[in-house]
């Protein structure tokens, strides 16, 4: 795990350690090299996510099961397009399109030793990166929450911790 902080479109910031699961390497199509690129997480000092393409798509459906004419429902949800550009520690600057899971064990706070060693179990919070999302039906562009950023390296940690003050995430209400 590396520390440091996830920051979210909608301005929340979850500082912690960062993981992705075990062995795993954030995986990146590098344009300039026409070929994908897969790096780990401990030598990466930054992502940052940039929207290419947002739009309210129209949801349809198919009029009958075997003719191809379309009905629109007069319903639409949210979808949007992004790109990364990958930092890695010494600087070099990678752009392209990435999907990945992210893991946060976030900060809790204190010193964990103080109390005897035994601190409460807090469960990972789970953070997708998408090159293509889609909302659900009825939502508009602003509820489509987005990783907008994640910064590594113990500086950064700091700097979430600070943030994350000013922003605590809230976790969305689960269905």
């Amino acid at each position: 795990a590396v520390p440091g902080y996830v920051e979210l479109s909608n301005g929340q910031v979850v500082a912690g350690k960062i993981y992705m699961t075990r062995d795993k390497r954030v995986k990146v199509y590098d344009a300039e090299l026409k070929r994908q690129r897969e790096i780990p997480l401990d030598r990466i000092q930054e992502i940052e996510c940039t929207v290419l393409k947002e739009w309210m798509e129209k949801e349809w459906r198919f009029r009958e099961l075997a003719k191809d004419e379309k009905e629109y429902t007069g319903r639409s949800y949210p979808a949007r397009e992004y790109t990364h550009t990958v930092t890695l520690s010494d600087g070099r600057k990678i752009e392209g399109p990435l999907a990945e899971v992210i893991y946060v064990e976030p900060e809790t706070g204190g010193d964990s030793r103080s109390a005897g060693g035994d601190r409460p179990y807090t469960e990972p919070l789970r953070f997708l990166l998408h090159k293509r999302e889609k909302g659900e039906v009825g939502e508009d562009l602003k509820s489509l929450v987005y990783v907008k950023r994640i910064k590594l390296g113990e500086e950064a940690l700091a700097e979430g911790k600070r943030k994350a003050a000013a922003r605590p995430y809230v976790p969305p209400p689960k269905e």
